[in-house]
Formats: structure tokens, C-alpha cells, sequence
């Protein structure tokens, strides 16, 4: 579902939307430079994959003899990359951000840097996806403390203009995964999981409760936060990098174990399933804020 409503939209408000009426027969290998020259200087990653997209299309295009040859010939434009670097931040300027923005949106910050989840994936959460883990005391009864707590992801939320707000499992079946997120952040993800009512979502759209949190609402209070703390190329899904990061570094994660908190799906995806799982728990606590 994700896939398909992505695809639409490059096509009708995307980057593909200069194409939109244009024949088949018309595309020529000069026109396709040219829009991959101008659409790669504002967003080369983005370009890239669009590129990837239509070079597939009109490649089965060829195969079932609607046009005599792919025109898609830009050497090596499937595997673009953008030019700007990933900003990492520190430990304190997370803290500091935690600070900064509004009340209400803290927690997906720390959700973000705890666990790697995207923005869509963390839209989604509805009180019954956390499950909070007590301290236990002496004689094993669970205490009033919090340990840490669960996260299960199984599903994102994603917006075209074509269809509206879409709530779909992940891209792929590595991303449906559990998260365990310890240390200081977990009290306060769990409170929040506290304080919302069964069958709710943690975040929903200030406006309309029936609708998520949109990105547009939540961006201006992440800019406005970053810039506090002089880093205005920091995007928010740094933060998934920061925690795959500190997640490999402070835990010593195998690379399927990381795949596998990160909820990547790569040609050896398979292996996640020889290690990750037995130990998600220890690890999370090694790599704890």
C-alpha cells in the first residue's frame, strides 16, 4: 500500500509530475537528462529514486513493445547521493533539544533517539503498541520503578494529496519489529503511554483527534529547538542514525542485530534471524541514554 501510494504521488504532485501527460513515445534520453540535471540539484537522493522508478516503468514498457528503447541513460543514476552528510549529534544536544521543544512532542524525541523509529512508525503508536517493564525487589515482585519499556511497531502512517492519510504495515517485514528502549528515557515514554486512554494514539493532530500528527505540525517546533542549540542541518531522522549509532557503538551489536533494531531490510536481512532476538534486551540496556 505504502509503495503504490508513493508511486502515485511522484507522478501526480511529484517529481514526475512534469511527465505526467507525456506519451510514452515521447521520452527521449535528452529530456530525461535534462529533468535528472534539475531535479538532482534540489534533492538527489529523492531524484534517484524516482529516476529508479521510471526507469522500471518504461523499461517493462520496452518488454511488452510499447517503445523500441529505455531512455532512462543517465549513468549511474539509480545510485545518486546526496551531497549533504548526516549530521550526528551528541549526547547533550539531544538532551538539550528534549529541553526545548514543546512539552507535548518530548517524547517523540526520545522514542526517536531511544529506538530509531521514523516519524510515520512513531505517529502510529497507540497505547496498546508499549508495554512498560517494572523493577523487581528482592523477593522478584515488580516495584513501582520503571525498567524500560516495549515498543512494538507494526504498522506507519503516510500522506499523499491522491488518497489522504494511509495507515499500512512497514515497507518490508524487517520493519515490523519490538524496540526496548531503557535508562532515563523510559519513565517518561511510559508515563506518556500512561496518561493515553486505551485504543488511542499517543499523538494525533492538535486540530482534528481523528487525524495523526503531521509532520508540517511538528516540524516548525523541531526547527525552532535545533536552531536553539546551533544545528540547523540536524533533521529528524538523524536522530534514527544517532540511535543505530550509539545502539552499535555502546552495545556491541552484530550488523543483524543493528538490522534488526532498525527494522532494515538488506539482501542479507535473513540473518537477523541466526542472532537478533535472544539478546535485543541486553543490548538495549548496553546501549541505553
Amino acid at each position: 500500500m505504502r509503495t503504490r501510494v508513493e508511486y502515485e504521488r511522484y507522478i501526480t504532485t511529484g517529481r514526475l509530475a512534469c511527465f505526467r501527460d507525456t506519451p510514452l513515445d515521447e521520452f527521449t534520453s535528452a529530456s530525461i537528462r535534462q529533468w535528472y540535471a534539475e531535479s538532482s540539484r534540489q534533492a538527489a537522493t529523492q531524484t534517484a529514486r524516482v529516476y529508479d522508478f521510471l526507469k522500471s516503468v518504461l523499461k517493462t514498457a520496452v518488454e511488452d513493445g510499447l517503445i523500441e528503447s529505455n531512455p532512462c541513460t543517465v549513468p549511474g543514476g539509480s545510485k545518486a547521493s546526496s551531497n549533504r552528510e548526516t549530521v550526528f549529534p551528541t549526547d547533550k544536544e539531544i538532551d538539550d533539544i528534549i529541553e526545548l521543544i514543546i512539552p507535548r512532542y518530548r517524547d517523540i524525541v526520545r522514542i526517536a533517539a531511544g529506538g530509531g523509529l521514523r516519524f510515520g512508525e512513531i505517529i502510529a503508536l497507540e497505547r496498546k503498541d508499549i508495554e512498560i517493564l517494572y523493577e523487581l525487589n528482592e523477593a522478584g515482585q515488580a516495584t513501582d520503578n520503571v525498567d524500560g519499556v516495549i515498543i512494538r511497531v507494526a504498522k506507519e502512517w503516510t500522506y499523499s494529496p491522491a488518497e489522504g492519510w494511509v495507515k499500512s504495515p512497514p515497507k518490508s517485514a524487517a520493519g515490523i519489529r519490538e524496540v526496548y528502549i531503557f535508562g532515563k528515557d523510559a519513565p517518561f515514554i511510559a508515563a506518556k503511554a500512561l496518561d493515553t486512554p486505551a485504543g488511542k494514539r499517543l499523538w494525533s493532530s492538535p486540530t482534528n483527534p481523528l487525524k495523526p500528527l503531521s509532520y508540517h505540525t511538528f516540524r516548525p517546533h523541531w526547527v525552532k529547538a535545533r536552531e536553539a542549540i546551533d544545528q540547523p542541518g540536524l533533521r529528524f531522522h538523524d536522530l534514527r542514525h544517532y540511535a543505530g549509532t550509539r545502539y552499535a557503538q555502546e552495545s556491541g551489536a552484530s550488523l543483524a542485530e543493528i538490522q534488526s533494531y532498525l527494522g532494515h531490510s538488506t539482501i542479507q536481512a535473513a540473518m537477523r534471524y541466526q542472532h537478533a532476538g535472544t539478546r535485543s534486551m541486553e543490548l538495549a540496556r548496553k546501549a541505553a541514554r
